[in-house]
């Protein structure tokens, strides 16, 4: 896969993850300061947090998108999500994190019909850099890293996507994904319950089509 994920840190000042109504489309990046998350000032500025370690404990709310955002994975009809194969091979891989990571625990996530929020638990309990074995890569992030899992899952996609009969898919995946830190339990509940409503909500999801010309115009 090309390129790095883009990274959003959380402030941990008890802000929430601003998730809701400025929820981070996938072409963007936020920065977090002490107002609330605006989709409409945070736009196109790639922060990531320099003194997190991700390779080491945390909680993250990730979101990936489909290239183009092609509603390739499925449909959602009556607030609830319908996963064609495609779709299900993407949650399957994403379910496989933790087969490949066992370190991790995965918590809520939902496959929408072109993109994947979940989040991924690293506990503190039991962790050490060793368990995690992150090593220094040529290029791109460190293996057991945040980055690293993330990857593994889009590769395993993609592949398995294109073993479908009349599929060929070179390019299943928006570049990069993005994250945000979930800093404490009440924000834990807010990022459940975004992704819970997510089906419910899919009209007003910056991520439908009927909201690219607004993307467009905050490019």
């Amino acid at each position: 896969m090309r390129g790095t994920g883009r990274h959003c840190d959380v402030a941990p000042t008890g802000l929430g993850l601003g998730i809701g109504k400025g929820m981070l489309p996938c072409d963007t990046d936020c920065a977090m300061d002490k107002s609330r998350y605006d989709p409409e000032r945070h736009r196109r500025r790639s922060i990531r947090k320099p003194d997190w370690d991700y390779t080491g404990p945390g909680r993250y709310f990730v979101t990936i998108c489909s290239f183009g955002r092609e509603l390739i994975f499925g449909e959602v009809e009556e607030s609830t999500v319908r996963l064609n194969e495609i779709g299900q091979i993407v949650e399957q891989a994403w379910l496989e994190i933790a087969v490949a990571n066992p370190r991790v625990q995965l918590d809520a996530h939902i496959v929408m019909p072109n993109h994947v929020h979940g989040i991924i638990v690293v506990p503190a309990t039991g962790w050490s850099r060793t368990s995690m074995n992150p090593t220094l890569q040529p290029h791109g992030p460190a293996s057991g890293s945040l980055g690293t899992m993330i990857g593994r899952f889009k590769r395993v996609a993609t592949l398995r996507a294109n073993d479908l009969p009349n599929v060929g898919i070179s390019t299943l995946w928006h570049r990069g994904y993005h994250d945000r830190i979930i800093p404490d339990d009440h924000a834990l509940d807010r990022a459940r319950a975004y992704i819970r409503n997510n089906p419910a909500n899919w009209l007003r999801d910056p991520e439908h089509p009927r909201h690219a010309h607004r993307r467009a115009s905050n490019r």
